[in-house]
């Protein structure tokens, strides 16, 4: 089974967390395909006051390199914190720069990958996992993990086809909404309703044991 694997958003705290995500996941033989921000943190302000830390450092490809220096990684791709795009937004996305970087990030990773891949998993650099299986993937089949809001975006599982299509409809949902709620608990909303208009069979599963955030401070939900 091919298997890719999308790590989106913050390179973060991926010195602690690289052998528990080796563990979890060498038995796929992954391609990884790394989409960060070239801030290593980008901590939202109300977790820099959780953890009391609001300093951050910025990261190259030269760091990227070394950080992911044994593992089959096929792409690296450093974006820019703001796209000029999101100026084009709706207004109903006004303000949630965050959301759109992160949806622009997941789209530019699986346009990017380079063949097609039987399993898809968009995962982020700074989580901890359980030992958990995947099991059977259905068309239609999407997993999620089981904590915080749903649906919880941390992870998401599914084929190459469905994580096109949903990539491709949270991004153009940000410019031409079709409904209504979809910037409601950003990126919840907007998930949720990709799941919806696409009729995907969502599973949720437990997967995900902690996001360490800077200074390896570990957060459970």
């Amino acid at each position: 089974m091919k298997t890719a694997i999308l790590l989106i958003g913050n390179v973060r705290t991926w010195d602690y967390c690289k052998e528990n995500f080796k563990h979890t996941f060498s038995k796929y033989n992954p391609d990884i395909y790394v989409v960060v921000d070239s801030y290593r943190y980008g901590h939202h302000p109300v977790i820099q006051n959780r953890i009391n830390d609001s300093s951050d450092e910025t990261v190259d490809v030269r760091y990227l390199t070394d950080q992911f220096c044994g593992f089959n990684v096929k792409f690296i791709s450093i974006r820019p914190r703001i796209s000029q795009t999101y100026n084009h937004v709706s207004n109903k996305f006004s303000g949630m720069e965050t959301v759109f970087s992160q949806v622009e990030k997941l789209k530019h990773g699986v346009d990017n990958l380079v063949q097609e891949y039987d399993l898809v998993i968009k995962t982020r650099c700074d989580m901890l996992y359980k030992n958990f299986e995947i099991g059977s993937l259905e068309n239609k089949k999407v997993i999620i993990d089981s904590g915080n809001v749903y649906p919880n975006d941390c992870v998401i599982i599914s084929n190459h086809e469905n994580m096109k299509k949903i990539s491709e409809f949270m991004y153009e949902e940000m410019f031409n909404p079709l409904y209504e709620d979809s910037n409601q608990q950003p990126p919840h909303g907007l998930l949720n309703n990709a799941f919806k208009h696409l009729k995907l069979d969502v599973e949720k599963k437990n997967i995900m044991d902690c996001v360490v955030r800077k200074g390896n401070k570990k957060e459970y939900y």
